[in-house]
């Protein structure tokens, strides 16, 4: 997976994952399970920024997120409850967490601002799943919506149409998602006052990523999947590229 300033990925000896960063010169592997037990997927993936990573990993009795910051490894959290999908974006932290309401329990989102951790999220019943967080902003699905927070305020994008896949990508405050339109998932963009569909096509858009004026996804091409990429013009329309 491609970030800002370099390149991490995934690799598995035995029972564990480890984590690598090619940062354009050699790879440099990350972590050294011996102990402990890494694992991609459901709990979201590590999430890069300017050289930095943070993930989750187990450390008995609880998922943590984990940090290192170019130099050592360290617990970013380090408490009584399980911690998942961390996305972190310019000295900014957002995960998700199991929170307990008086006997109910519900899966939050949490952000950390650089100096003040706060929760985002206040479902009570509902679960939210991994979010993505640019510059201080949050999307992420709960109850099957798309959900963002600008700052200040959260605003619910989907109203019970185009149902969203989980993790949304967000950059700048345009927040692009893999959605339901009934026959199959195609790849949606709000940007900040209206949705915009990418895809239309009779095959599952998956997996999108936002960056400036750009957008990439993968898609099924009727002998295997490839990465496609569609580019604003400036003006309205996206035009989408498929080599």
């Amino acid at each position: 997976r491609l970030l800002k300033n370099g390149i991490f990925s995934f690799f598995r000896n035995s029972l564990y994952y480890e984590i690598f960063y090619w940062d354009a010169d050699k790879v440099n592997q990350i972590t050294n399970n011996e102990n402990r037990y890494f694992r991609p997927g459901e709990y979201g993936p590590p999430s890069l920024w300017n050289g930095e990573i943070a993930w989750r990993e187990w450390e008995e009795p609880h998922s943590q997120i984990f940090f290192y910051d170019g130099y050592n490894i360290s617990n970013f959290t380090h408490n009584s409850t399980e911690n998942w999908g961390p996305s972190y974006n310019n000295n900014q932290l957002a995960w998700k967490a199991v929170v307990n309401n008086n006997g109910q329990t519900s899966i939050e989102i949490f952000f950390w601002d650089g100096v003040v951790t706060r929760q985002i999220s206040h479902n009570n019943s509902l679960s939210c799943g991994v979010p993505s967080l640019s510059n201080g902003q949050i999307a992420w699905v709960a109850n099957n919506e798309l959900f963002f927070w600008d700052g200040l305020n959260i605003h619910q994008i989907t109203n019970g149409q185009l149902t969203p896949m989980d993790y949304p990508s967000l950059y700048n405050g345009n927040v692009g998602w893999s959605g339901w339109d009934g026959h199959d998932y195609e790849i949606y963009l709000w940007d900040g006052s209206r949705i915009i569909q990418i895809t239309n096509n009779d095959v599952d858009d998956l997996s999108p990523a936002l960056y400036k004026n750009r957008i990439t996804w993968e898609g099924f091409d009727g002998k295997d999947t490839e990465i496609y990429l569609a580019v604003n013009d400036g003006q309205q329309a996206f035009y989408a590229f498929d080599e």
